[in-house]
């Protein structure tokens, strides 16, 4: 028993040394904090945030160089945005919010083009590729 817990004491001694700038204890939040060095352009990290869902924007903060050094601006490229596009018909006297949920749900939204006929309307989709 005695050996178990100097093997303990041991162990989170070690754990101790090992990590001293940690304040965090289990289940509590860490600093959202990241350090990223690029040395040149070919080592850009591409961020998609299309999938954020968030009520208030993100405070993202961006600085270039050695910390307290911002002479050089941040480099951006826009990113060109492929679509794939298709049609829904949706016959006269039927639900279209029914056939757009269901479309929606797989990512397609309208253009908002749509084609009508007297018995029919074409509607033209578009999502990300």
């Amino acid at each position: 028993m005695r050996m178990m817990l100097i093997g303990f004491l041991v162990t989170a001694g070690a754990a101790m040394i090992a990590a001293p700038e940690q304040t965090a204890r289990p289940g509590q939040m860490t600093e959202a904090r990241v350090w990223v060095e690029n040395r040149h352009s070919s080592e850009a990290i591409p961020i998609d945030l299309r999938a954020v869902n968030v009520e208030h924007p993100i405070r993202v903060e961006v600085a270039n160089g050695e910390p307290g050094f911002s002479s050089n601006p941040v480099n951006v490229r826009l990113a060109r945005q492929v679509w794939e596009y298709k049609t829904i018909v949706v016959d006269s006297g039927a639900d279209a919010v029914r056939a757009l949920s269901s479309e929606g749900l797989a990512g397609w939204e309208t253009t908002g083009v749509s084609f009508a006929s007297q018995d029919r309307t074409m509607l033209l989709l578009k999502r990300l590729r």
